[in-house]
C-alpha cells in the first residue's frame, strides 16, 4: 500500500476491538487534553478511547507512511477525522496485535475524507 492510500491499511473493527489495551502515549494525551471539552479533562484517556470507538468507515481519510528517523523504521498509519465534541484528527496503526494511537487532536487543517466529504479545522 502506498502513502496517501484511499484504502485503510487496517481493519477498523479489529482496531476497535483492541482499543482497551491501546498504547496512547503521554504526548498524545497531553495534546488531546488541549482540545477536549473541559468536563472530559480528568479522564482524557477515556475520552480518546471513546472518540476512537465512535469512528466508522465514513470517517476514513487516508493511510500514510509514518517514518521514525531515530530508529529508521516506517509503518503505515491510518488517518480518520470526525465531528464529535468538535473536530478530531485521529491517526493510529496496529502492530503485533496492539493499537498505537499516534495522534488525537483538533485538525490543524481541513481533512478531506476518502468519501469526498471534508472535516473542517477549527478557526
Amino acid at each position: 500500500m502506498s502513502a496517501g492510500s484511499p484504502q485503510p491499511a487496517y481493519s477498523l473493527a479489529e482496531a476497535k476491538s483492541l482499543i482497551k489495551l491501546a498504547i496512547i502515549g503521554d504526548r498524545v494525551l497531553k495534546r488531546a487534553a488541549l482540545d477536549c471539552p473541559h468536563d472530559e479533562l480528568p479522564k482524557v484517556d477515556q475520552f480518546v478511547r471513546k472518540l476512537f470507538l465512535s469512528l466508522d468507515e465514513n470517517a476514513f481519510a487516508h493511510s500514510k507512511l509514518q517514518t521514525y528517523p531515530d530508529n529508521k523504521r516506517s509503518i503505515m498509519a491510518d488517518v480518520y477525522a470526525i465531528k464529535k465534541s468538535g473536530s478530531w484528527y485521529i491517526k493510529f496503526y496496529i502492530e503485533h496485535g496492539r493499537v498505537t494511537v499516534l495522534s488525537c487532536h483538533c485538525p490543524e487543517h481541513d481533512v478531506k475524507l476518502a468519501n469526498g466529504k471534508t472535516v473542517k479545522a477549527p478557526t
